[in-house]
């Protein structure tokens, strides 16, 4: 029952917070922090330059993807644009039509990308100028998107999110999360995970055991060893998605809390550097660390080092490491932090700019987006 409880917990708890999930989407909020892993901030940020000034839109929540340092794509919901010269100008490419919301862009090289709402998946071969609606196994009303992820070699990639089943007897008895049922109300959505070797013209179900909600975010190292983020459950696989198997978190060195099978707190962040060295940030501002491909989990830092003076942040929604102790995240406040010590303690970076995304494409080298401008950040 005591997992019953928890379950619904979250997700309830990612019904509020995870409309825009399979997205990074920060939320303004303020500032500074009382905690001793937080510095103040000057206005100038080395290493930190403007290169472009933004489009003009209703709704500057921006997210970037790049494929090199020339050529990027900028979005909202609604609108893509392109740029070939690194950001300092963008072109208008398409506009979702109707009412459909896309939720993540996800381009493996210049051409050839994908984008998804949370029911149609969609591919386009001329680098986003025009998209063709490919089916896919999560397609509503079967089930909702909310991660995708694409080798370089835009063939094998992973379909993530929730496939919905009928109700058993119990649940029908005893109820399931609101936020899991269709629209019949008989159905349930549970974790999915679909797996494509052939570009997505055919997809092969690797996971799919029953635990009610949605996968979050997929990502993999390489074409054998990824990592997905479920409602509670940390999943890790060693044969490119065929096979998935529950990450141990240590009860040792981890918090109580997350050991706990009515904790309803959500892993949220994924940094890989490597598979061997992997990080994940949670809802609850927590970041845990595993050494060994995801197997075993340590804290790295406590929710409580994420105190702030105001009402904001107190998680991570993005975090990217060049290497086991220097790392980069963004606060839910919007705010660009370094770590130089694996993630145990955070400074913020010395710039008021509050940024909406990060890409990085190579080591200390990213396009970073704030309300009007694109940024590179070299170090």
């Amino acid at each position: 029952m005591t997992r019953i409880i928890g379950l619904l917990m979250s997700c309830v708890l990612c019904f509020a917070g995870c409309s825009n999930a399979g997205t990074t989407i920060s939320k303004d909020s303020s500032n500074s922090a009382s905690s001793a892993t937080q510095n103040e901030s000057n206005t100038s940020t080395p290493g930190l330059s403007k290169v472009g000034e933004l489009p003009l839109t209703d709704r500057p929540d921006f997210s970037i993807d790049c494929v090199n340092e020339q050529v990027c794509w900028l979005s909202t919901q609604k609108i893509l644009w392109q740029s070939v010269d690194g950001g300092k100008n963008w072109q208008e490419i398409y506009h979702t039509p109707g009412d459909e919301l896309i939720l993540g862009y996800h381009f493996t090289n210049a051409a050839v990308g994908w984008s998804f709402s949370f029911s149609r998946l969609y591919k386009t071969e001329d680098g986003g100028r025009t998209w063709i609606h490919e089916s896919s196994p999560l397609e509503g009303p079967n089930g909702e998107i909310r991660s995708l992820y694409f080798l370089a070699d835009g063939k094998s990639g992973w379909l993530a999110g929730g496939l919905y089943r009928d109700q058993t007897k119990e649940e029908l008895k005893f109820g399931v999360p609101n936020n899991t049922k269709d629209v019949t109300g008989k159905r349930v959505l549970v974790e999915a995970i679909f797996h494509t070797a052939d570009g997505g013209k055919t997809w092969q179900k690797s996971l799919n055991d029953g635990v009610w909600g949605r996968i979050r975010r997929i990502q993999f190292a390489n074409e054998k060893q990824g990592i997905a983020l479920g409602n509670l459950a940390i999943y890790r696989s060693n044969d490119g998605g065929v096979t998935w198997n529950s990450s141990e978190l240590n009860k040792s060195c981890v918090r109580r809390e997350y050991v706990e099978q009515d904790y309803a707190i959500s892993p949220l962040t994924l940094a890989m550097l490597d598979f061997k060295v992997i990080w994940i940030g949670y809802e609850d501002g927590g970041v845990i660390r595993s050494v060994d491909g995801g197997r075993h989990w340590c804290d790295v830092m406590s929710p409580e080092q994420m105190a702030t003076k105001e009402a904001g942040w107190e998680l991570f929604t993005a975090m990217h490491f060049d290497n086991a102790e220097h790392g980069w995240a963004l606060g839910d406040n919007r705010f660009l932090y370094e770590t130089t010590d694996g993630g145990k303690t955070w400074s913020r970076v010395n710039s008021e700019i509050r940024f909406h995304d990060m890409k990085f494409i190579g080591l200390g080298r990213a396009f970073l987006v704030s309300d009007k401008d694109v940024y590179n950040l070299i170090r």
